[in-house]
């Protein structure tokens, strides 16, 4: 798969794009009133959130417009505060905004940072966490779920192991008549008696949920190891972007 790389302002290079000729787009522009790059007409020092937000807006108006019907869009955005220690709420505000303009917002994964940036203030906590806003085209989409699954703990995989059929299981309080307690599965029907056979967890049935099992589908939140160990001590590292955020890959 060959790689093509635009250099230049976005709001630009976009129009040179054709329609429906991209699959995936991953970015984290710059966030509101909080760098300056030197660069006139940069994006981030408008003049109010207002600005900023439809700025925003109409970039990612084109993004819609060269993203295939099927493709997606995750956008990296962290907040920033106003006049008198007023939060902003911005990554709030340019979700939103971009839902009014057409595009269906499949949820605000939370990017979790175990070592965040220090902060000076001393009337708040310390901010750990920014955004990133998983939106679609349209209601089908391309989403490999199998590929971001994450391993199950231990403890699960042992509980899902167990040979439910021969646990004598816990007995329940006095005047239950529905056999006594196991841990998964069983061979007693809910509300039966002894003799009232509950379909339970077939051995070979066990081994196969087992076998598919040992990934969990992923939460929308991504905690960020921002430290490395090197020579027996500890280097801390505060990542601009959460490791291995995505990779690309060629789908048709």
């Amino acid at each position: 798969m060959g790689v093509r790389i635009l250099i230049g302002d976005a709001r630009e290079r976009l129009r040179e794009l054709p329609d429906a000729s991209v699959n995936c787009c991953v970015t984290s522009p710059p966030y509101f009133g909080l760098r300056d790059y030197g660069v006139d007409g940069q994006m981030g020092l408008e003049a109010t959130p207002a600005e900023y937000v439809a700025g925003m807006v109409g970039v990612f108006r084109e993004v819609r417009r060269v993203l295939r019907d099927d493709g997606t869009l995750w956008l990296n955005l962290g907040d920033s505060y106003g006049h008198n220690k007023n939060k902003l709420l911005i990554p709030a505000r340019v979700a939103l905004a971009m839902q009014d303009d057409g595009w269906i917002l499949r949820q605000d994964n939370v990017w979790f940072k175990k070592r965040p940036m220090p902060e000076s203030v001393r009337d708040r906590s310390t901010c750990a966490h920014e955004f990133v806003f998983h939106f679609a085209k349209s209601g089908s989409y391309y989403y490999d779920s199998q590929a971001v699954r994450t391993p199950l703990a231990e403890s699960s995989v042992s509980r899902l192991a167990q040979n439910v059929e021969d646990q004598a299981g816990s007995q329940r309080v006095p005047g239950k008549s529905n056999g006594s307690m196991k841990a998964v599965g069983g061979d007693k029907q809910r509300g039966g008696t002894d003799s009232t056979p509950r379909i339970g967890t077939p051995p070979a049935f066990r081994d196969l949920l087992l076998s598919i099992a040992r990934t969990a589908h992923p939460l929308d939140h991504t905690p960020s190891n921002t430290s490395e160990r090197q020579g027996g001590g500890e280097v801390v590292n505060f990542h601009a972007a959460p490791a291995n955020i995505g990779e690309v890959q060629d789908h048709g």
